[in-house]
């Protein structure tokens, strides 16, 4: 979409955050209330579960690499390395 990385992450973080909660109140509150009753403890136990298994998922298949990113692009890397080069080739106190 050609959306800045932060500003495409805050945007899904405010919008999905207030759906999620308000899905967990909903699930964890008890039958009388309207809700089925799971319970808060169940509830974090079950998301949990989930959320490991999807990461332990993705880590083992490697579905979420795109193909010919074997290094991850990092900000200010070059200057970073161009700066170790020039202090190894500095030479130290004699």
């Amino acid at each position: 979409m050609g959306w800045h990385s932060v500003f495409s992450s805050y945007s899904a973080y405010n919008l999905i955050r207030p759906l999620g909660a308000s899905v967990a109140d909903g699930l964890a509150e008890p039958n009388m209330g309207g809700g089925p009753g799971f319970g808060d403890a169940l509830l974090v136990a079950v998301i949990g579960a989930l959320i490991v298994a999807l990461v332990a998922s993705l880590t083992l298949t490697g579905r979420d690499v795109r193909p010919g990113n074997d290094e991850m692009e990092v900000p200010h890397a070059r200057a970073a390395t161009a700066e170790t080069n020039y202090l190894s080739q500095v030479p130290g106190p004699m």
